[in-house]
C-alpha cells in the first residue's frame, strides 16, 4: 500500500477538481485556480500514488493542449 504523500495547497485544488469534474486542461487551472504549471501539479499528483490519463487535443484552431483524466 503506498502512504499519501501531503500535497501543497494548489495539488489539492487541482486533484479535487478531478475528482469532481473527471478531467482538467491547462486553461481551466490557469483561469480558475491560477495554476501556471499544471504538468507539475499533475506529476505531483501522480507522485502521491493517483492514476491520471493524459491526452494530447487539438482545438479548433489547431493549437495542442493536454487533458488530464482520473
Amino acid at each position: 500500500m503506498k502512504v499519501a504523500k501531503h500535497l501543497k495547497p494548489q495539488t489539492q485544488m487541482i486533484l479535487e477538481h478531478l475528482k469532481s469534474y473527471g478531467h482538467i486542461t491547462p486553461v481551466e487551472a490557469g483561469a480558475v485556480y491560477k495554476v501556471r504549471s499544471l504538468s507539475k501539479r499533475i506529476s505531483e499528483i501522480k507522485e502521491a500514488g493517483h492514476k491520471i490519463k493524459t491526452q494530447l487535443k487539438a482545438d479548433p484552431c489547431g493549437q495542442r493542449y493536454a487533458y488530464y483524466s482520473l
